[in-house]
């Protein structure tokens, strides 16, 4: 695990240092707040070990600022301070930090704390892997594989969006299978969901990297062509039904 110690006291930075290298771990330092916020942007860590009292920041306004900050996944914060007052350690908690151990500390308290930390750590990224994998299978068409309703309304959005701040073009085209009831009436549904799969993969292979298929419902489809305008649209359109043709 990455972890940056933030600690002005020389000796007790360089022992913490080596205890947590040898335990496996990926170790930055900072002699200060200041100087942690820059090593944070320059390279992001999965935990903090920070003092308290500090020149030019201290370690309680360096969690205020890391909590306020948008870092892509969240910072575990381990207070290491003289401070054992019982109003510290709620001050602490309350400015953002998540643990918080006094000095002078047993090193083997600190590792069983730090192992806890790795330990929440590691359940808040499945769950965020649960939610992220959920929030992906809901705009999935459970038939064809490719984006339903909901999923490619979400991407016809952000293309809009981005065309309208960068002032490009963005265009839209709706498909629909000529004689679908026919298919399911002669041959059963299963032949029907079988072209239509096959519909699906024939299409996404005639995309340029970039646009989007989505199945509207039942036999039509919709295809975002991020970036592209009218007539690149059309070209784009004639590809994909000559491709159809062919199949």
């Amino acid at each position: 695990m990455r972890i940056l110690v933030v600690e002005d006291d020389d000796n007790i930075r360089a022992m913490l240092e080596e205890l947590l290298t040898s335990s496996g771990h990926t170790i930055f330092t900072a002699h200060h707040g200041q100087e942690a916020l820059e090593r944070l942007q320059a390279q992001p860590v999965e935990m903090v070990l920070t003092d308290w009292m500090m020149a030019r920041l201290d370690g309680l306004e360096l969690i205020r600022r890391i909590r306020s900050s948008s870092f892509p996944d969240y910072i575990y914060i381990i207070v290491l301070t003289a401070k054992g007052g019982k109003d510290d350690v709620v001050t602490a908690l309350q400015a953002g930090a998540d643990d918080y151990l006094t000095k002078p500390f047993d090193l083997e308290e600190l590792e069983a704390r730090i192992t806890a930390g790795e330990r929440r750590l590691s359940l808040e990224q499945q769950l965020r892997q649960a939610r992220d994998t959920a929030i992906a299978q809901a705009q999935r068409d459970t038939l064809t594989g490719i984006l339903n309703r909901e999923g490619i309304m979400e991407q016809a959005e952000a293309a809009l969006a981005l065309a309208q701040r960068e002032g490009r073009s963005m265009s839209i085209a709706l498909l629909d299978l000529d004689q679908f009831k026919e298919i399911n009436d002669e041959h059963g549904h299963l032949i029907g969901d079988q072209a239509l799969q096959l519909l699906s993969e024939t299409i996404c292979r005639a995309l340029r990297t970039g646009d989007w298929l989505g199945r509207w419902g039942g036999d039509e489809f919709l295809i975002v062509f991020a970036g592209a305008s009218i007539a690149g649209a059309c070209q784009a359109g004639e590809r994909v039904r000559r491709l159809l043709s062919m199949t």
